[in-house]
């Protein structure tokens, strides 16, 4: 059955005349804007589900230059769009119907999610036709988690990179918040992002990989995929920009964020939500675009992720010795950077393990080498720093992958 998803929904001006000029002025332009992408459902013949994909969201400086505003166009773009739709979080559901709020609607049985997602793998494989006997039967994989809101063509500097070096990439899109406003029980949490990126990666058969590369909020669900007993193998992790254990300062007064999330979990208040928090992103100043869609998006991925269960998988990651990337910036303004030092020292790096790049990307400070955990620290990276800092980053993402996998 066709779902049906709203269109942006306009904060109501009659009752808010005085955001009227704010929201002409501020109106998201159409390269920002939601892009939907078709996908098949599984059962019901003919039958279609629509599955969305977010833009990403930008501070100021990404928005200054440099950043994914400079990706490709989507006729360039060389990888199939791929579409499945994964049915999850039944265990997760279950026990959280009765017990927390929101989730009374929530299917038992599990709730079926439309995945959009790349995999270099798969169109290698169609462009080429049956593999020799003779040919090498696997090259390295590397799983991508993005962001929130975010989609895997933010990595349009890392994902073809890996691909010209031997590497195939699988990347799905988490859903955006019209799936949430549809199904009135998706809202985003760490868990329900863990459960469906193993149910998703399970569906494509790839159940390790030889790294993990995850950015922002999405370093939440990278963690606990790879710390569960059943999740994901890797034999190494790359966190680019990553959320941390510690409260980030846009989410700050914490009660209001926390507020609007209530409030939108209801559909009669979900206009006065995107009044509400288009007012507090003008009258505060706010960093994030006014795209209002994603800025609540990125609060919920922050507010309902579990920062507790993050610092004991950290912990855990660092216990394990298992080889780790981390890529933070002084100037990313979603993620402060005591936060980020804070997540590199629970990892287990240190300030004699970080080598730290100056304004132009030019190396300042060396690090030692030593230990399992190297951290790039650059002084203006911004919080989108894979692809301000691609040529950077991808080459020591690519030395990582050298060290630890045959490539």
């Amino acid at each position: 059955m066709a779902s049906h998803a709203r269109p942006h929904e306009q904060p109501a001006v009659r009752r808010w005349p005085w955001l009227q000029q704010q929201q002409q002025q501020q109106q998201p332009q159409p390269r920002w804007a939601s892009a939907l992408w078709r996908a098949r459902c599984p059962v019901g013949g003919g039958s279609y589900r629509w599955a969305h994909t977010t833009s990403s969201l930008r501070d100021d400086d990404d928005a200054g230059g440099g950043g994914p505003a400079v990706a490709l166009q989507a006729d360039q773009w060389p990888y199939r769009d791929r579409n499945i739709t994964v049915t999850t979080c039944a265990d997760l559901y279950k026990s959280w119907r009765g017990t927390r709020r929101g989730y009374s609607r929530a299917p038992a049985s599990g709730l079926p999610v439309p995945v959009s997602f790349v995999h270099t793998g798969l169109d290698r494989t169609e462009r080429a036709g049956p593999t020799p006997a003779s040919a090498p039967s696997r090259r390295p994989v590397v799983v991508i988690l993005t962001g929130a809101p975010g989609t895997y063509r933010d990595f349009v500097h890392l994902i073809p990179f890996l691909d010209r070096h031997g590497v195939d990439v699988v990347a799905p899109a988490w859903p955006d918040l019209a799936f949430s406003r549809q199904s009135m029980c998706w809202w985003h949490s760490s868990a329900e992002k863990t459960n469906l990126a193993l149910d998703f990666l399970r569906a494509v058969d790839v159940t390790e990989a030889d790294m993990l590369v995850a950015h922002s909020s999405g370093a939440y669900p990278a963690m606990r995929l790879i710390c569960r007993d059943d999740g994901l193998k890797v034999k190494s992790l790359a966190l680019l920009a990553p959320a941390g254990y510690s409260q980030i300062n846009v989410m700050r007064p914490y009660w209001f964020p926390k507020f609007l999330s209530r409030l939108y979990q209801q559909p009669l208040t979900q206009r006065l939500v995107n009044a509400l928090a288009l007012a507090f992103l003008v009258a505060t100043r706010h960093p994030l675009r006014r795209d209002i869609d994603n800025v609540l998006l990125a609060m919920k991925a922050m507010l309902y992720a579990d920062k507790a269960q993050f610092k004991k998988d950290a912990e855990a990651v660092a216990a394990s010795k298992l080889p780790v990337l981390v890529a933070i910036s002084d100037n990313d303004k979603l993620i402060d950077l005591p936060v980020s030092l804070e997540t590199v020292g629970i990892l287990g790096g240190s300030p004699e393990s970080t080598w730290y790049y100056d304004h132009e990307k030019q190396l300042k400070k060396r690090g030692n080498g030593n230990g399992p955990v190297k951290t790039l620290r650059f002084e203006k990276g911004t919080h989108y720093l894979f692809t301000r800092c691609a040529d950077v980053i991808n080459q020591e993402i690519l030395e990582l992958l050298k060290n630890t996998t045959k490539l």
